[in-house]
């Protein structure tokens, strides 16, 4: 997906919430510096800094809507070749991008069941400080990278039963230049991914 058509998409999750509520925004910026020692030098590793503008916005007491763009821009340029001198994106590299764009419901069909619906983060469960189960981000220690799902939960007096449909796979991220670490000289792993299908197939559930 394009960075235009993220911004696009963003603007139309926020522009039927803007004539019924009056959303708050929220963000922070972060510079990550990272420095490898030893030896006779010392490396600076190009690592991106980040920007994230979030937006909730409720709507009365059974909608709330919610999203992010993470803008991420790194601190050496990518020029190869006098051609990537007349790209700014080449001398001034970043990513934009959609990070997360759900509406919650409250109440949906019956009192005691809320759905979620859009780009999210999801987890499930924590074991002392280890997520095995989350899609995390190895670059930024197990933050849990948002998937596009539909979640539903329904809540039993003190339990709730929740489950979670995704239409596709979200795989993990890389550092830049990561993959070097597995497919170097030498090394066991193919430069290659298996992913499954993600066309979402029909499942067809007999009653009777």
């Amino acid at each position: 997906m394009s960075s235009l058509k993220k911004i696009v998409l963003a603007v139309l999750l926020l522009l039927p919430v803007s004539l019924t509520a009056q959303p708050t925004f929220s963000g922070f910026l972060e510079l990550d510096k990272r420095f490898v020692t030893g030896g006779d030098s010392t490396i600076i590793d190009d690592f991106y800094n980040r920007f994230r503008l979030e937006m909730k916005a409720p709507v009365g007491s059974q909608l709330y809507v919610f999203s992010s763009l993470d803008l991420r821009f790194y601190d050496f340029p990518k020029s190869q070749s006098l051609d990537d001198l007349e790209q700014i994106e080449q001398e001034f590299p970043l990513d934009l991008t959609l990070w997360e764009a759900f509406i919650d419901v409250y109440g949906f069909l019956f009192d005691d069941l809320d759905i979620r619906v859009g780009k999210q983060r999801i987890a499930w469960g924590k074991a002392d400080k280890l997520n095995p189960n989350d899609f995390s981000d190895i670059l930024n220690f197990a933050e849990t990278i948002p998937s596009w799902a539909f979640k539903g939960t329904w809540y039993l007096g003190d339990h709730q039963l929740t489950g979670v449909w995704l239409p596709s796979v979200t795989p993990i991220l890389l550092p830049r230049n990561g993959a070097s670490l597995f497919v170097a000289d030498g090394g066991q792993f193919q430069n290659s991914l298996s992913m499954p299908e993600q066309t979402p197939k029909t499942v067809c559930l007999p009653f009777g």
